[in-house]
């Protein structure tokens, strides 16, 4: 099953389990509320025409309990759906049938007709209550004991066979109006959740300005097209020989706590999070929303990392742990930017010659011995202001050798 599928159809239990634990409330409070009712018209009205006060009790209980299965936990409530057709509809029956005996046992038969119709309407609103709460065996079998319900109910209240077929097509008629709205609310959940999903990625992607931006000017599937951007890649140094001897949970603490303080400064300073590779990460400015300044941006940024190392070192050697040392590697050029890759695994980033340059600089920060180097391209981004030229350097997929710069203070 498909991460989609999968949200989807955990958004529709959980949907479902909170719609029947509603309903099995509201049957309590009927259930109460008629008990009280005919208690009233016993003592009000003589002689007393009404179901048995044993009918209501019994009903009282189960609705009580089943209210409490549906509450322990999430499967109960989901099952409890069952109890529409199997108990309420049969005992909306009896209850119907005893008015309809009571009626007759005191002269009033005039009025069986209504208690016929009375019933129909009961199981209306019930098959209503439960659209989009049952599966397609359960809606049928719903479907089901209503309309048997109501043929045995007319049958016994002598109702005309016109009458009869009325009511039978009414709930026949009901059960399309109630599938057809169970589907809507299908469709609305599933688009709920694929625009949740959607926002979800967008917020491990981009800083909360930017996600504010594609919410407004951007679809929901992001188009391939090519951008002038600065490209940011960052790596721990020697993080093999430094995971030696620590355990897989320390290990990936240790990540965690590194990637939060570095994606935090990124999306500071208004970048993009492309994604993690293992120790490192790959960011870039200027896209999707434009900065004319991505150059400038990405430079400070790269410094402000190297920044909140130095305090992030302070807390693990306050815990005696080692201290963590990274090189970041700044390029300046043209990508292609988009949902890139498979139909059931794209991804949202950057890919061009500009990407491989910027992490063969990366590479030259541990050969070269400093924590930042900036490429020529985006020196003269940021018209050379607060950097130092340190050389040119052969890097593996470039013809020419590549000047590079560190930022001075």
């Amino acid at each position: 099953m498909s991460g989609r599928s999968a949200a989807f159809q955990d958004a529709i239990l959980d949907e479902r389990a909170r719609s029947t634990r509603t309903i099995n409330l509201l049957r309590l409070l009927a259930v109460v509320g008629g008990s009280l009712a005919d208690a009233l018209l016993e003592g009000y009205r003589q002689p007393y025409i009404g179901p048995p006060a044993a009918l209501f009790a019994a009903w009282l209980v189960l609705a009580a309990g089943v209210l409490w299965l549906s509450w322990r936990s999430d499967r109960w409530a989901r099952g409890s759906v069952l109890f529409v057709p199997l108990v309420d509809m049969p005992l909306i029956l009896a209850l119907c049938m005893s008015l309809v005996r009571a009626l007759r046992q005191h002269g009033v038969p005039g009025d069986v007709p209504g208690i016929a119709v009375l019933g129909g309407m009961l199981w209306v609103l019930m098959i209503f209550l439960t659209a989009g709460l049952l599966d397609r065996w359960q809606s049928h079998l719903t479907v089901s004991v209503a309309v048997v319900s109501q043929l045995v109910l007319s049958w016994y209240a002598d109702l005309d066979s016109g009458m009869s077929v009325f009511a039978v097509l009414g709930l026949f008629f009901a059960s399309m109006l109630a599938q057809g709205q169970g589907s809507r609310v299908a469709r609305l959940v599933a688009t709920a959740v694929q625009e949740q999903r959607h926002l979800d990625r967008l917020h491990r992607y981009f800083s909360p300005r930017v996600v504010e931006y594609l919410g407004t000017h951007v679809g929901s599937e992001g188009t391939a097209a090519t951008h002038e951007v600065t490209l940011l890649f960052a790596d721990l140094r020697d993080f093999t020989s430094m995971s030696e001897g620590q355990s897989g949970h320390g290990i990936v603490k240790m990540l965690n706590e590194f990637h939060q303080a570095m994606v935090d400064t990124i999306f500071e300073h208004g970048g993009t999070l492309d994604k993690y590779l293992g120790d490192g990460l790959i960011a870039y400015f200027g896209a999707p929303m434009e900065q004319l300044d991505h150059a400038s941006r990405a430079v400070h940024c790269a410094v402000a990392m190297q920044s909140r190392l130095d305090q992030l070192n302070l807390a693990r050697i306050e815990r005696r742990e080692p201290a963590l040392r990274m090189g970041i590697g700044v390029h300046s050029g043209s990508v292609l930017l988009g949902d890139i890759g498979a139909e059931q695994r794209r991804e949202f980033t950057v890919i061009g010659h500009a990407v491989n340059v910027a992490s063969r600089i990366e590479s030259l920060t541990k050969q070269i011995g400093v924590g930042v180097l900036v490429s020529e391209a985006t020196c003269r981004a940021v018209g050379g202001v607060g950097l130092d030229e340190v050389g040119a350097f052969e890097i593996r997929g470039q013809s020419d050798p590549v000047r590079v710069f560190v930022p001075v203070d």
